[in-house]
């Protein structure tokens, strides 16, 4: 499947050359790299690279060509070898080392706090001896999360960094070249704020109800009768003997919240004008640069990966149960 998508970002028509061609037709400056369209594909190929003359035009698409191609093949220059922008001329690996300091900065605090916040709702929607704030907040958060979320951003800097509103915080990044994304946390918060809550607000709705309802669903079973009948109270049963139970497939969504730590969020790292990952695969997206593409992707196939196998050992390890029995 990575294969096949990283083939058909090939085959996009366009290139940042045709584009620099079609702002100035007289520039002439931009250097051509190789193309490497004959390349075979995979480090083996089934069909023939080129046409056989030997072979009748009504069969030679179809003929079975089995060969070893080696290492000179496109997948495996995307895997190994230091790609360049075509942009910039510079190396692949040191822009996405750059953008991924940035989106770490947004994205690890946003994750860190829907999946807390998330927890700490769900189990105080159950606990609580109030029947009707819960459900306003299940309509809170469920509406927040029906909202786009490049609307609840633009909301938020039409509110809060308009001068005929409330001006709290500034309307663009900070465009200091030598400002780190670790320190701007201590030096300059208010850069971070709205893009973190923007995050936060579409997201926490899910976590919110994955604990809510894990915690229903735990007290319909009879363990929760029995802690009861031994003598705890309510609020003590849930947390040690519900809670642990609920959160076992709340930690499934570790899989799919460490892709964004690669990906990074495309709409709120452009409204915003962080240069994280995301806004770096949009403006590649645009610029045809697709070595840059082809390498986000790989990365963030590879963070999903690995996201579904940090998510299956938390649960495997918190939950026994899920042992294999040999």
């Amino acid at each position: 499947m990575v294969l096949f998508v990283l083939w058909m970002i090939e085959q996009i028509p366009g290139s940042y050359a045709d584009i620099i061609k079609a702002e100035d037709p007289n520039d002439n400056s931009l250097v051509h790299t190789t193309n490497t369209k004959e390349i075979p594909l995979f480090y083996f190929s089934i069909l023939p690279l080129k046409v056989d003359p030997l072979i009748s035009n009504e069969t030679q698409s179809f003929w079975p060509d089995p060969r070893w191609n080696g290492l000179n093949n496109k997948y495996h220059l995307w895997m190994t070898q230091s790609q360049y922008s075509v942009r910039d001329q510079r190396p692949v690996s040191s822009k996405i080392y750059e953008a991924f300091g940035w989106t770490m900065c947004v994205q690890l605090p946003a994750i860190i706090l829907i999946f807390g916040l998330g927890i700490y709702l769900g189990f105080w929607s159950v606990k609580t001896s109030q029947k009707k704030l819960p459900q306003y907040l299940n309509l809170f958060l469920t509406g927040l999360h029906s909202v786009p979320v490049f609307w609840i951003a633009s909301l938020l800097l039409l509110v809060f960094c308009n001068p005929n509103f409330i001006q709290l915080f500034p309307s663009t990044f900070i465009s200091d070249q030598e400002m780190s994304p670790i320190n701007i946390w201590f030096r300059q918060p208010q850069y971070l704020i709205l893009p973190l809550i923007s995050l936060i607000l579409p997201s926490l709705a899910i976590l919110y109800n994955m604990t809510r309802q894990g915690l229903i669903d735990q007290q319909q079973k009879p363990f929760w009768f029995r802690a009861l009948s031994v003598g705890l109270n309510r609020q003590t049963a849930l947390k040690k003997e519900v809670l642990p139970l609920a959160l076992i497939p709340v930690l499934g969504w570790i899989a799919s919240a460490l892709p964004f730590l690669i990906g990074g969020s495309i709409v709120i790292e452009t409204i915003f004008s962080i240069p994280g990952t995301g806004r770096l695969l949009f403006q590649s997206i645009y610029y045809r640069d697709w070595t840059v593409v082809q390498a986000l992707f790989m990365w963030g196939v590879g963070m999903t990966i690995l996201g579904m196998l940090l998510a299956d050992v938390c649960q495997r390890v918190y939950d026994p149960r899920l042992e294999v029995e040999q």
